[in-house]
């Protein structure tokens, strides 16, 4: 809901320990809810450098119906267990999109630069709406 943002919008997310749901952070704001999840994906290829988080119903609800890469509806997100469904997903891909079915509206894109995660973004918006 922001227009602009700044430093004090974001943390830096230092280290994680995905086996014990710890997420160490520095910065003015509280991390995300799947900040395990962001870097369970990074932690899939080396060459992901880029994770998008988007939430919109009309691209989620699109991407369900038409069989996109999914993880379960009875994963809750902000869990352990999303975040390792996820990587089974992903596997060694380097560039995708998945929707998370137990995180309503919740779509991720990730790939080896901005460019590439964007795009793969802007491609089911145009193709379902935002």
């Amino acid at each position: 809901g922001l227009e602009s943002l700044d430093g004090e919008s974001y943390t830096r997310v230092l280290d994680f320990d995905l086996e014990k749901n710890i997420v160490k952070v520095k910065g003015p704001v509280e991390a995300s809810s799947e900040a395990l999840t962001h870097a369970a994906v990074y932690q899939c290829n080396k060459d992901i450098s880029c994770v998008f988080h988007i939430h919109s119903t009309p691209i989620w609800e699109g991407m369900i119906n038409e069989n996109y890469l999914a993880t379960s509806k009875d994963t809750p997100y902000g869990t352990i267990e999303m975040a390792k469904e996820v990587q089974s997903l992903i596997g060694k891909s380097s560039s995708g999109l998945l929707v998370m079915k137990g995180h309503q509206d919740g779509v991720i894109s990730f790939g080896p630069n901005l460019d590439s995660a964007g795009m793969l973004i802007l491609e089911v918006y145009d193709k379902f709406g935002g």
